[in-house]
């Protein structure tokens, strides 16, 4: 079991080292994963924090020259903003449409009913996703000053029932501040129970939180430990639209050929080369790679070196994940780190078998030889044996049908806005 974080290190980290992250973030590329994990370890040898700057320039110093993004141009709403209902300020680090982005959307969506929604990204790296203009709600335009300066000006211009924090850093370090700035209530969305994630912010400025939202009960016991009043977290299991969108189509004609699915950002902690090296074990397979990012170059060279370029394709960023998926025999997360990942839930609502690296929550959804395989070593070895055990239909529909089931019983959209309203309500917000 991990040891508890300490506080007083952790504090440290937030005053040395995030100014650090905001102003190279346009630059790091690949090299974020190493930084990510130096933060880890930082926070795991409250000695080393001292030392994290240091380390931290030298990872930036070998990092390959980029040229910065072009920024983002978003036209900031009318203030006071017209809102008619209690009003919600979500502070997300971009308005690229990850899994923790996506559960703001969701919100955003589900509970127009009952909230209006206003959000502030803190980084204008784009590109920007249309799910956030497309939801009800408004959305400013990153700041180009200070980002607790401004949060602070929307909190005193704006009647802001509750401010809601979603793996955003710049939100983290601003907490104090914002608290003395409004009477607010304010929570915060743990998607990731990883030590260089957000979850070592959450502990340490938990005493400016009112209440934490755990998607999962791997985040949720990663709170306990931290020293997180239980009564201050709520479960919040992230959930799919499994009567919607995420239905799966009538099943076609069974068939031997094993086509494999990897969906999310091509970034190193996601580890896509894994797939591809899988997918290259797997002479009778195709792979195909929904998601786009900074690792793009380097899997794009990967597929040419193994010879693999008529049997993997990547798609890019799409929208039409759901088309892209259902013709497919199942899918495989190879990631290094993970919360509760969208992807698994939107999949195995498909009916779709899930191949996944046993890291974070990823077990509450998938049960290894029931719903798809857990793979104890993130190996090429490891992930062809399972994946090729799938070459059998009728097993693929078996599972299939398994992870259909436990979506809709444990992880609907449904149960996941239920457990937000009544976070909401606890707080006097709505």
């Amino acid at each position: 079991m991990s040891e508890p974080f300490d506080r007083e290190a952790y504090q440290s980290l937030l005053e040395q080292g995030l100014e650090l992250q905001r102003r190279h973030d346009a630059v790091l590329g690949s090299r974020t994963w190493q930084m990510q994990l130096a933060v880890g370890e930082a926070l795991r040898d409250p000695a080393k924090v001292l030392r994290l700057p240091s380390a931290l320039w030298s990872i930036l110093r070998s990092s390959p020259e980029q040229p910065a993004p072009p920024p983002l141009v978003v036209a900031a709403p009318p203030e006071p903003l017209p809102a008619t209902k209690p009003l919600a300020l979500a502070l997300v680090p971009w308005l690229q449409l990850g899994g923790a982005e996506r559960v703001v959307v969701e919100l955003m969506q589900g509970l127009a009913g009952e909230i209006d929604f206003a959000v502030l990204p803190a980084s204008p790296r784009g590109p920007a996703d249309a799910a956030f203009f497309s939801a009800p709600g408004w959305i400013f335009p990153p700041p180009e000053g200070d980002y607790a300066a401004r949060a602070a000006e929307i909190l005193c211009n704006n009647p802001v029932r509750v401010v809601v924090v979603s793996s955003c850093p710049e939100a983290y370090a601003a907490l104090p501040a914002l608290r003395e700035a409004s009477g607010a209530s304010f929570v915060d969305i743990l998607h990731n129970a990883a030590p260089e994630g957000s979850l070592g912010a959450s502990i340490a400025r938990d005493r400016w939180l009112d209440l934490h939202f755990a998607v999962g009960e791997a985040q949720a016991e990663a709170l306990r430990r931290g020293g997180v009043a239980p009564k201050k977290i709520r479960l919040a299991r992230n959930g799919v639209d499994c009567d919607g969108r995420f239905r799966p189509a009538e099943p076609g004609a069974p068939s031997n050929h094993l086509r494999l699915g990897w969906v999310g950002r091509l970034s190193e902690e996601k580890d896509p080369a894994l797939f591809v090296r899988t997918v290259a074990a797997l002479p009778d397979a195709e792979g195909l790679l929904i998601g786009d990012g900074p690792e793009r170059f380097r899997i794009e060279q990967l597929i040419r070196a193994l010879g693999v370029a008529d049997r993997v394709r990547i798609t890019g960023f799409t929208d039409r994940v759901t088309e892209r998926l259902a013709p497919l025999g199942a899918l495989l997360l190879t990631s290094r780190v993970e919360g509760s990942p969208l992807t698994v839930l939107e999949a195995m609502s498909l009916g779709k078998p899930v191949v996944a690296a046993d890291v974070g929550g990823v077990r509450e959804a998938v049960e290894d030889g029931v719903t798809g395989f857990l793979v104890a070593e993130r190996t090429q070895r490891a992930f062809a044996e399972a994946a090729g055990r799938l070459r059998d239909p009728e097993l693929r529909r078996r599972m299939g049908e398994a992870a259909r089931r436990v979506v809709v019983e444990r992880f609907s959209r449904t149960a996941m806005l239920a457990a937000y309203r009544e976070g909401f309500r606890s707080l006097g917000t709505l």
